[in-house]
């Protein structure tokens, strides 16, 4: 559910973009997740980020893949 993925989802935004997810993301995301994607995929779509990587590059955070 909704109620269940979206800390999980913003816990991503916290980790590899340093803030927490905007509803605009939040919802492109969850409607992501509820058409198949996996919490995996959506993982790495925000690990590897045109924003994480400036992120990564201004604080030493090395993205996921």
């Amino acid at each position: 559910s909704n109620a269940e993925v979206r800390p999980i989802i913003n816990s991503f935004y916290r980790q590899y973009l340093g803030r927490n997810a905007d509803s605009e993301g939040l919802r492109s995301y969850l409607n992501a997740y509820r058409d198949g994607q996996s919490l995996q995929q959506i993982r790495s779509s925000i690990a590897n980020s045109q924003e994480a990587r400036n992120y990564s590059r201004n604080y030493g955070y090395k993205y996921y893949r």
